[in-house]
């Protein structure tokens, strides 16, 4: 079939993802996200394999682990498989997907599984949401990489360990939300010079228990203490809404 564009997000659909979807070999576009539909991604879309967006967020999905066949989907530019009830874990072969600008995988549930560091790979990106998915381990270093990212999203996950300073190479950052974590240490100073910058915003500007997800300013430029978690400090001469 010679469809390029499919859009039928905010519809209401329910039922199965069509498997026919399959023979629609020149879709780019495929959105079918904010439905009823239930199951999981029919297999067929493996045949899509001039798919740049696939948005299929927010659906009364089962999906379980990550399709093997996205990861061949080597076109996409945009991912969007949140709130699907994901389970399992976020392969190494997201590296395969060079071209990607934005993938979206918040509010699943990769239980205490790690970031994998493969996502330095792509380069492209600009931006990238885990929030709200129960990971846990460290942040990997090799993030540091994306230097396009403009928002960045890891609250309300299980991380641990330290901010890592490769981030203060993130000069095209605007937002970077590490809140509700378990992070230890202090914010880097690479991380607050990028306040100077770009960022303009960091963490939880509001006062509360997770602003920081566990990290502490120590004096920081770009940050205060709460009484007892830190909380960010405007810049002088923001231009901030």
């Amino acid at each position: 079939m010679r469809i390029g564009v499919l859009r039928v997000s905010l519809n209401r659909l329910s039922g199965s993802v069509p498997s026919e979807l399959g023979a629609c070999t020149n879709l780019t576009i495929l959105t079918f996200g904010q439905n009823q539909f239930t199951g999981t991604l029919p297999s067929t879309l493996a045949n899509l394999t001039q798919l740049e967006v696939l948005y299929s967020t927010d659906n009364a999905m089962e999906i379980g682990d990550l399709p093997s066949f996205i990861w061949n989907m080597t076109t996409l530019e945009y991912l969007g498989l949140g709130k699907l009830e994901v389970t399992g874990s976020i392969p190494t072969h997201v590296g395969q997907l060079r071209k990607l600008t934005q993938l979206h995988l918040q509010g699943n549930d990769f239980l205490r599984t790690t970031i994998p560091s493969e996502l330095g790979q792509l380069t492209n990106l600009t931006s990238l949401s885990l929030e709200l998915n129960r990971l846990g381990g460290s942040i990997p270093s090799t993030l540091g990489n994306l230097h396009r990212l403009r928002t960045f999203h890891l609250e309300v996950n299980q991380l641990t360990g330290n901010l890592p300073t490769e981030f203060g190479q993130l000069k095209s950052l605007r937002t970077l939300m590490i809140w509700g974590n378990r992070l230890e240490g202090i914010i880097p100073q690479q991380v607050c010079n990028l306040w100077d910058g770009n960022l303009t915003r960091l963490a939880d500007p509001r006062c509360t228990a997770i602003a920081y997800g566990g990290l502490q300013c120590l004096n920081r430029p770009c940050c205060h203490e709460c009484p007892t978690y830190p909380v960010i400090s405007e810049p002088q001469g923001s231009n901030r809404p």
